[in-house]
């Protein structure tokens, strides 16, 4: 169907065109009337168009798409009938005006949402192939059969030619009314239709005035579980009259938490079938999250008849402190003077149910007397189990602090609570914004998820705000962000602006690497150049991101891909590209930091668009510079060089000595190891960790393993940021064959023997293995048995990683897991022949001991 609607549309515009120029050019007889006809033709066009797409919305709301894109070929019909009775200027201008105005107010939109039902997956694909081949297609066949009928018969006969194709274009649209409900139904079921993205009014363009409706009812009524709440959802975002109805008819075949959720979309009227649903519900033996449920929703709606409220007299000395407190909430609205002295005396109990029950009935009763009560809870210590119920109360109190109290309990360590606290917070300035930020890349996924619903909702949004924060060293803030830009409608002016601050602070990075030039070199700079200028290409990365997130027509996704490809012709295409969409002034700051030049030639560019910093004294300048930067891998490897300088590090140490303070352990501990008069300062957990390995040391072991090799110096101190070193002395069995595995370990110094086989005489020694070494790695991706024996052949320190972390980290970092992966292949391959080695020997050679 979409074929058809891209194909014959242009074969019949070509063919309607040329009728026009012919019959305008046959009815001037000069070049300026010509070109007079046509400024007037244009202007009266536009506007015409102008008045009709301020009505074109409705036409959809009355039609429905499929009737919509019948419009056009209908009219065609009407157009090429004219011209074959009557063939002058007048014919000429009713199909080119009707035509054109009925393209660019109702085809084009209808086209679009048709194109936009495909899974996008499959759009990406579609959308060029239509406007590529297709249309070049079309255009050619149309402008054969005009060559082709040149010198056989008058252009008005031209319409009995067009009008066969006009016909197949009118079919399809009939075609697809008749299947649009079953399309829609199937895509919806598939969870194909990506209707979640749409506003409610595109939706209303889609399904009304269609037998889709029913059919989706059909599919809600059949639905069970979370597809079931989909299609609530769905309905409800219809505006379905009978909603309620069908809620209540549906709700008795699902689970409680899928009753729950339908309850909540339940409108605030839902009609009488819906309540004797309550009523029925609230007098069943139910959970006590769905008697809240059903409660909350009575409330809602105001339902209170005398069954209801009898019901619910008998819930205020129910067990459950939530569903007691609820029920006296509900039953406040009706009886405030009974009800107020029993939630007081709630309140001021020593029973700390009692007292949550108190608190959740003070909330539901709108009193604002309650907050101040409610808000001196908060100091008492007494009071911690109920300091969630205590800010979801005050949240529906609203007192106008709300957000500062709120704000106390966001960084708590209890997961529950700062999610209590984030559903409490209001965004309304920049302050709430930047706080809910933060939070986007939280460690609990479902306040991650909290976060990004409440900043993509919420009625303050500072884009710039948003999209600067893309420059925090958090992958996880990094992608909720992507997800929200995604959703977000951002200014052109933010773009711009982060634009440019990416672009500077690469040239920044790049800056520093200059500066850093003046150091002599070791180990501790080399590491601390490459970090550099990964974070630069990193920067860069973020950027383009975001551009592609809101380039609407795909080009800039094309060269984001292509930038950051391995291959270099790739990579040369896409520049090349980006010079044809990019702002020329733009484009002419960010190349040099994109054509492979040295990065002391970029720098040298990009002086000439910033003011970028000097870092003329490295002491001075550069070094606090470093250690003061929010990225901590980058104090902490500044710290690291500063170690092989300790005339610098005795300039910098009022900076150093503020570092011994920080919030993250390996900045603190490395900052005391180096101001060597604060080592006295040290507690005794302290100074066992200071005789360990620093993170950077440990980057560089991890830099030379195999399965680590790949990873960037962030990615590496991530990892070395969790792992802990271990001893074992000469001739210790480390892992032993049979024993669950749960943590890999990486060889510091030492030798260790693979040894295979249960017996310890009989063992078969598979492979030796020394620093820079690792085993035990299979525990990291899969619940078993150590394969093999490890036994130290030399006194041996270990760098191990436990599956946990492990697990964090891969979540944090995902390419880590792909690293090991590729490593993880040649391991297994290797292993393969050291075993078909092993038992090819003799059987005096098997059965000598793993020493």
């Amino acid at each position: 169907i979409v074929l058809v609607l891209n194909f014959m549309p242009n074969v019949v515009i070509t063919i309607m065109n040329y009728q026009f120029n012919f019959a305008a050019d046959a009815y001037f007889a000069s070049e300026s009337g010509l070109l007079g006809f046509f400024s007037y033709f244009r202007g009266v066009l536009n506007i015409i168009s102008l008045v009709l797409l301020l009505f074109v919305g409705r036409l959809y709301g009355r039609f429905g798409l499929p009737v919509a894109l019948m419009f056009h070929p209908f009219n065609y019909i009407i157009a090429f009938s004219a011209f074959l009775m009557k063939f002058d200027i007048f014919s000429a201008i009713y199909a080119r005006m009707s035509t054109n105005i009925i393209r660019t107010t109702i085809n084009m939109p209808a086209s679009s949402i048709l194109i936009g039902l495909f899974p996008e997956s499959y759009r990406a694909m579609v959308r060029p192939f239509l406007r590529g081949t297709v249309v070049r297609a079309a255009l050619f066949l149309g402008s054969g059969l005009i060559l082709a009928s040149a010198n056989l018969f008058h252009p008005r006969y031209l319409s009995l030619v067009a009008l066969p194709f006009v016909l197949v274009w009118l079919a399809a649209p009939i075609v697809l009314k008749r299947k649009y409900a079953s399309i829609l139904n199937n895509l919806i079921s598939q969870n194909m239709l990506d209707l979640k993205s749409m506003e409610a009014e595109n939706l209303g363009k889609i399904f009304k005035k269609d037998q889709a409706d029913t059919k989706l009812a059909e599919s809600f009524l059949n639905a069970r579980g979370q597809e079931a709440l989909w299609y609530a959802r769905l309905l409800k975002t219809l505006d379905v009259k009978n909603f309620g109805d069908l809620v209540a008819e549906a709700i008795w075949n699902q689970d409680t938490d899928t009753r729950i959720g339908m309850l909540d979309m339940l409108p605030d009227e839902p009609g009488a079938k819906a309540s004797e649903m309550l009523e029925q519900m609230l007098y069943s033996e139910n959970s006590p999250a769905l008697a809240v449920a059903v409660i909350n929703t009575i409330r809602r709606s105001g339902s209170g008849n005398p069954a209801i409220r009898k019901r619910l007299e008998t819930f205020i000395r129910h067990a459950h402190p939530e569903v007691k407190g609820h029920a006296a909430g509900c039953l406040y609205m009706k009886d405030p003077e009974k009800l107020r002295p029993e939630i007081d005396s709630w309140l001021e109990s020593g029973d700390i149910n009692q007292r949550r029950a108190g608190v959740i009935a003070a909330g539901q009763t709108g009193r604002q007397d309650y907050s101040t009560a409610l808000e001196q809870m908060l100091s008492e210590p007494d009071n911690e189990p109920v300091i969630k119920d205590i800010l979801r109360s005050l949240a529906l109190l609203a007192p106008p602090d709300l957000n500062e109290i709120a704000a106390r309990f966001l960084n708590h360590p209890d997961a529950g609570l700062r999610m209590a606290a984030l559903e409490t917070i209001e965004i309304k300035d920049e302050k709430a914004f930047s706080e809910v930020i933060a939070h986007l890349g939280d460690n609990d996924e479902a306040i991650a998820s909290m976060a990004r619903e409440k900043v993509k909702n919420a009625a303050y949004i500072n884009g710039q705000s948003l999209i600067e924060a893309l420059n925090r060293p958090n992958r996880r803030l990094r992608e909720s962000i992507f997800h929200l830009l995604e959703a977000l409608n951002i200014k052109d002016l933010d773009l711009v602006r982060f634009t440019r601050q990416g672009i500077f602070q690469a040239y920044t990075c790049l800056a520093k690497l200059a500066a850093l030039e003046k150091l002599p070199a070791n180990r501790a700079k080399e590491l601390l150049k490459e970090h550099l200028l990964e974070k630069k290409d990193l920067m860069m990365e973020n950027t383009f991101r975001v551009l592609a997130i809101h380039d609407r027509k795909g080009r800039m996704w094309t060269a984001f891909r292509g930038l950051f490809s391995a291959s270099a012709r790739h990579r040369a295409n896409s520049i090349e590209l980006l010079g044809d969409i990019m702002d020329h002034k733009i484009f002419r700051m960010v190349s040099p930091l994109l054509e492979g030049e040295s990065p002391s030639q970029s720098l040298a560019e990009g002086k000439k668009f910033f003011r970028l910093p000097k870092f003329a004294s490295v002491s001075k300048e550069l070094f606090p510079a470093l250690l003061t930067d929010p990225d901590w891998m980058e104090s902490i490897l500044g710290l690291y060089l500063l170690s092989y300088n300790a005339e610098a590090a005795a300039r910098q140490k009022s900076v150093i000595a503020g570092l011994e303070s920080s919030s993250n352990p390996h900045i603190r501990l490395l900052a005391r190891k180096i101001d060597t008069d604060a080592a006295g300062l040290l507690d005794q957990k302290e100074q066992i960790m200071d005789t360990e390995l620093t993170v950077p040391e440990k980057i560089l072991l991890l830099k030379n393993i195999a399965i680590f090799s790949g990873l960037t110096v962030s990615q590496l101190g991530a990892i070395a940021a969790v792992t802990r070193e271990v001893y074992h002395p000469q001739d210790q069995v480390v892992i032993a064959e049979g024993d669950p595995g749960d943590r890999v370990f990486l060889i510091i110094d030492g030798e260790v023997a693979v040894c295979k086989g249960l017996d310890e005489e009989k063992q078969i020694r598979l492979d030796k293995m020394g620093q820079g070494d690792y085993f035990g790695e299979m525990a990291l991706f899969e619940e078993t048995e150590r394969s093999a024996t490890i036994r130290t052949l030399k006194p041996s320190r270990f760098l191990v990683l436990d599956k946990p972390e492990f697990n964090e980290l891969v979540r944090e970092y995902p390419a880590i897991a792909l690293q090991i992966c590729t490593a993880l292949s040649h391991r297994l391959r290797h292993l393969q022949s050291r075993v078909a080695e092993a038992e090819a020997v003799t059987d005096s050679e098997k059965d000598a001991p793993c020493k």
